[in-house]
Formats: structure tokens, sequence, C-alpha cells
């Protein structure tokens, strides 16, 4: 389980906390910070229909939104099992969230309904992808009869991100700034892309030596 080897000192560290040793000890960064992807999703979920009612655009155009999401779901549910054999669970993830990060920065950089809903379908695909990588690693590393309490630490850090995303909606709702949501949000899955990247190639560069001496 070399993946994990970069949070054993922090484990130890903050062993007089169980919990948190625990959660450290068995979840690695990457599978943490690819939680963003449903707060992502929930956030939009309560952003597009404000941004669409502050234009005036019809609930049809919402309506299909929602289809659209599900279709590019339905897309990665056909491939999936290919994708998983070809890739590794951990480029997959830090590749969704870079792809949703730059598909947001679009929707927010043009604002075209049209445009909106033709790349929530890649969306919809890159997160589903997201999430079934995520919990297809997860089976590999952990044990089964600790998953709950890695996934309970996982479904906090989630639920915090989507509670702090409610906020910002109402903000900028206040402040009639909606539109900048889809900037905001691409911002921060892009920092989130990039952290997971570096923190990958910094575990590579920690662990490869390890490997090549025993």
């Amino acid at each position: 389980r070399s993946s994990n080897c970069n949070f054993h000192t922090l484990a130890i560290t903050l062993h007089s906390s169980s919990m948190g040793a625990f959660f450290l000890g068995k979840c690695d960064s990457a599978s943490v910070i690819s939680c963003l992807s449903y707060p992502v999703l929930t956030f939009l979920v309560k952003l597009v229909p404000i941004y669409f009612a502050e234009q005036g655009i019809s609930g049809s155009w919402f309506a299909t939104w929602k289809m659209s999401y599900g279709l590019g779901a339905l897309l990665s549910g056909l491939l999936i099992a290919h994708l998983l054999r070809r890739y590794d669970h951990d480029n997959a993830m830090i590749v969704s969230i870079l792809v949703m990060a730059i598909l947001l920065l679009v929707m927010g950089s043009y604002l075209s309904p049209t445009l909106i809903i033709l790349l929530t379908i890649v969306l919809g695909f890159f997160n589903s992808y997201n999430r079934i990588a995520r919990t297809n690693k997860m089976h590999h590393v952990i044990a089964m009869e600790e998953r709950g309490r890695v996934e309970g630490g996982l479904k906090l850090f989630s639920t915090l991100a989507q509670s702090l995303s409610y906020v910002v909606i109402a903000l900028l709702s206040y402040l009639q700034l909606t539109a900048l949501g889809f900037i905001i949000i691409g911002i921060v899955l892009l920092i989130a892309g990039v952290i997971m990247l570096h923190l990958k190639q910094r575990l590579i560069s920690r662990c490869a030596p390890v490997t090549l001496n025993s």
C-alpha cells in the first residue's frame, strides 16, 4: 500500500486523535480532495436555476440542463469498465477534476444556456468517472471492515464543502454577481487538481527509492 506512505508520519503525529489518525492513515490526499466533485454538483443545482431566473430564461432550460448531466453520467457508466482497466485510479481522479475545472471556467466565460447544457454533459461524465474511480480505489486499498469510518470522514469533508458553497451562492445572489459562481467553483477545482497532481508527484519521488531498495 505504497500509495499511503506519505500519510504514515502525519497519522503517527495525530495519534492523540484516534479518528484523525485512522482517517489519515487509511485515506490518501487524492481521494479526499476528489470528494469536491459532489459539492460541485450540488452547487450547480442551486446556482444554475438562480442564474437562469435572473436572466429570464425559462424553466425548460433548467430541466434540459439536469437531463444533460444525467446523460453524461449514463455515458460514463457505459464506458467505466474500460476506463478503469486502462487508466490508474489516481490519474483518473486528477484528470477528472482538472477537466471539470476547465469546463466550469468556460461556462463562466461565455454564460450561454446552450453551451452550459452541452458542457454539462461532459461535466456529468467526468464527475461520475471521478466518483467511481475513487470508490474503486478504496475497494482495493482499504479493508472492508474499515470502509465505514473512512467513508464517514470523506462524507464529513464533502458536507462541509457543500455547506460553504451554499453560503457563497447566497452572497453572490445578494451582490447580484451570480454568474461569477461558475468562475469561482472552476478556480477552486483547478487549484484542487493542481494540488492533487503535486501531491502525486511528490509521493512518487518519495516512494520510488523505497521500492528500488526493497
